[in-house]
């Protein structure tokens, strides 16, 4: 029998794996590619699969990487966060080199971003992981 949460965190998992990138990409709208690629980081640990969750985001970071040269304050947030989910995919896969991997990117990230601006509704900030924010959902 499924609850409803699971039941939820499935489909979700389901439309992400089939996520159409394409129009993203032919809009060059990095941003939102980087919050798709999130969004199913999310779902992916949601349901348990805590390898698939750590192995899309070495994929999205890969993909973003190309974007960090001339990255906006979105972009910088979006990439952040990406990555701090990965970090606790990868850690709950008990894969501690590449949480920690993450994590050292997440604060790179953080500190060009140099403040917290809550850009796409991330409450991403440089001081995140000594002071987590309070009241906001990351």
């Amino acid at each position: 029998m499924y609850s409803r949460n699971s039941v939820r965190t499935d489909l979700a998992w389901i439309a992400g794996r089939g996520a159409d990138l394409q129009p993203f990409n032919a809009a060059g709208d990095e941003v939102a590619v980087g919050a798709v690629f999130r969004s199913v980081v999310h779902a992916l640990q949601s349901t348990g699969r805590y390898r698939e969750a750590t192995k899309l985001t070495e994929d999205g970071v890969a993909y973003l990487d190309s974007g960090l040269a001339h990255a906006s304050a979105d972009f910088l947030s979006v990439y952040g966060t990406l990555l701090l989910a990965g970090s606790i995919a990868a850690a709950r896969d008990e894969d501690r080199s590449t949480a920690d991997a993450f994590l050292a990117a997440a604060d790179s990230a953080a500190q060009r971003l140099g403040y917290d601006g809550n850009h796409m509704w991330t409450a991403f900030w440089p001081d995140q992981r000594r002071h987590p924010p309070r009241g906001r959902s990351c």
